[in-house]
Order: structure tokens, then sequence, then C-alpha cells
């Protein structure tokens, strides 16, 4: 009976693990990640706040539209919106070299 429980365990480890380990890499987005750095929970990120992510911190000055000292929800909103990257559905591809136009061979003389 304890081979099946330990069996079990182990079978339910395995299902269980992966998702737990995606969800602890996977960084917030949008207003989880502004509720995150809002760490008093005042409605606004302000510069000390910003320092707890570089790349909020960095941009600071451009997120704070009104130049207030502060970021509010919608200053992120708009500056997430604006630095996402692209969608790569969306990149145009390379062409394909053999579809290119060849220059005319010239006869060898």
């Amino acid at each position: 009976m304890q081979l099946k429980t330990v069996i079990a365990a182990i079978m339910a480890a395995g299902f269980a693990l992966p998702m737990i380990a995606s969800a602890a890499v996977d960084a917030p987005s949008g207003q989880d990640k502004f509720s995150v750095l809002d760490v008093n929970k005042d409605g606004v990120i302000d510069r000390q706040e910003a320092a707890a992510d570089p790349s909020v911190a960095a941009a600071f000055d451009k997120i704070d539209a009104a130049g207030t000292g502060e970021i509010t929800p919608e200053d992120f909103a708009a500056w997430e919106e604006v630095s996402k990257p692209a969608d790569p559905a969306m990149e145009p591809k390379p062409a394909d070299p053999a579809m290119q136009p060849q220059a005319p061979e010239t006869p060898a003389k």
C-alpha cells in the first residue's frame, strides 16, 4: 500500500512542479505589475517604489508624463503599451533568396 502512495505522490509532484515553476518565473504584467510596484498601495508609484524594477526606474521620467514625481496607473498602462515588444507574427519575414530576381548571366568570351 505504501508503494502506491509513493507513486501517487511522485506523479502529483511531476504534474504540479512545472506549473509552479512556470508561475514563479512569469513576471506580472499590466495592472498586476503596477500593484506589485505600488508597495504602499496609495495608487501611484513613486521613485523609491520604481527602483524595484530596473526598467521602470530607468524610464521613470518618461513614464511620469505629467512630471508629478509619481506614476499613475494610466501613465503606467500607456508606457507598457508603447514599450511592449512587437508581435513576432507581425514582423516582416526575410525574403527567400531563391525568389529574388537574378541578374542575367553574360556569355563568356
